[in-house]
């Protein structure tokens, strides 16, 4: 119980909005457009990076078969990346679908390297009809 409460009174001081650049926050509250960081379901070791298509309780189109609508699980969220990968790349490690919050690492707020990248990264809402609650 000691660990706990040191982890919450780190967490009051380091989680505050004024500290933009705190390297620690408590889980971050998500929503449909948010990119986050995840460990991967499908590669041990591996982090990726995903933009949150729905959440626990909505129905999703996955963008590679709008004919199929998926239900998200309870305790998860609906990951898609922004950009098309092909088939020939070397990465082909890609996951998009259901992820349990449990992986989630964080929330992105900016892009810090390579120096000529550095930029804030913003929610974008999904189009719609690609997710609603039922």
């Amino acid at each position: 119980k000691d660990c706990r409460k040191h982890a919450l009174r780190i967490d009051a001081i380091v989680g505050k909005e004024e500290n933009k650049f705190a390297l620690w926050r408590s889980p971050p509250a998500l929503s449909t457009g948010d990119v986050i960081a995840f460990k991967s379901p499908i590669a041990f070791g591996k982090v990726d990076v995903k933009r949150v298509l729905g959440l626990n309780g909505q129905r999703v189109r996955p963008k590679d078969c709008y004919n199929r609508i998926e239900h998200i699980r309870p305790y998860s969220v609906w990951l898609e990346g922004d950009v098309e990968r092909s088939h020939n790349d070397e990465d082909t490690l890609e996951y998009s679908g259901s992820v349990s919050k449990k992986l989630i690492i964080g929330k992105i707020e900016l892009i810090l390297w390579p120096p000529s990248r550095i930029r804030s990264i913003f929610a974008i809402r999904p189009p719609v009809g690609r997710a609603w609650w039922p």
